[in-house]
């Protein structure tokens, strides 16, 4: 199959497998038929082990998702604007999990470029856009910040700085924050360990701190609710829809810098300032920023609560 069957065929598929009625079945079937391998075909730069490892890895964790769809989505119930029974939103957390393990491998891209590993599996061997590789990257890079904000819930940590953590990933996620949620929980399991990276990568939170056992929770139901509850206590389970009340000129001329760098990270700092303070208004934002901005270099900015 992986010589004699085109890759736009196998990902389109793919593709109806996953927004079919039963994507559980499916995978089951691929792995238990041996096809696993042939589909979610791994960069030729891979270790020999790495497609045996995601197979076995992938699989569990793909049907561990497809049972959060089936079983979950209640916990999102009443927030505008997401929808977990669509394909968009089956085919991003789905195949998220199973490609969860390669989350820190980098492979050959173009000349002197690299990518993710799942973006190769994406772009190349399933032949999906763009975007949807972008998609599952976001996946990855957030779902250990949710893990991490989980760990500091269950410390009690429920300060201005967790609430401008929560803001941060559901503003990135935009509506796929649900997907992270439950993406953040797999990280626990021992099929999430990375497989196929080059070194060791730190995470916000190691696979072996989120494998162990924290006040009985190991990503189970029990740590989605805590995720979702706190998000939306917040009030920022929608902030990636909030508008600026400060615009670019504005900053600027407040603070005496041009664009660049410098803009972005006072325009990221106003939005920090308003997840924790969401009832602000533009003249309160700015005597903050006025009152705490130091210009520290690229993607740095003060912390509200700091």
């Amino acid at each position: 199959m992986g010589h004699k069957v085109s890759r736009e065929r196998i990902g389109t598929e793919l593709d109806g497998m996953i927004k079919g009625p039963d994507p559980l079945m499916a995978l089951d079937l691929l792995r238990t038929m041996g096809l696993f391998e042939a589909v979610f075909e791994v960069h030729p730069s891979a270790d020999e082990d790495v497609p045996a490892a995601l197979a076995a890895a992938g699989s569990a964790l793909g049907k561990s998702a497809c049972d959060m769809l089936s079983g979950w989505t209640d916990v999102f119930d009443g927030h505008e604007g997401l929808d977990l029974g669509s394909p968009d939103a089956k085919r991003q957390t789905i195949l998220g999990a199973l490609l969860l393990p390669l989350r820190h491998a980098r492979v050959p891209y173009s000349k002197n470029k690299t990518q993710s590993m799942s973006a190769h599996v994406v772009r190349d061997s399933l032949k999906w856009k763009g975007k949807d590789a972008d998609a599952i990257d976001l996946l990855h890079e957030v779902a250990p910040e949710l893990a991490a904000a989980h760990a500091a819930l269950l410390e009690g940590k429920e300060d201005a700085q967790l609430k401008v953590k929560l803001g941060r990933c559901v503003k990135r996620l935009r509506q796929m924050w649900p997907s992270g949620v439950f993406l953040s929980c797999l990280l626990c399991r021992d099929e999430a360990k990375p497989i196929g990276a080059a070194e060791a990568v730190e995470e916000a939170v190691s696979w072996e701190a989120e494998g162990a056992e924290v006040g009985g929770a190991r990503g189970d139901r029990a740590m989605c609710e805590a995720l979702e509850s706190a998000i939306r206590r917040f009030g920022v389970h929608s902030c990636w829809q909030w508008k600026p009340l400060l615009n670019g000129k504005e900053v600027m001329s407040a603070l005496g810098i041009a664009g660049g760098p410098a803009l972005g990270a006072a325009m990221d700092a106003c939005f920090d300032y308003q997840l924790v303070h969401p009832d602000c208004d533009r003249d309160e934002v700015l005597a903050w920023l006025k009152a705490n901005w130091v210009d520290q270099g690229e993607g740095q900015r003060p912390l509200v609560g700091e």
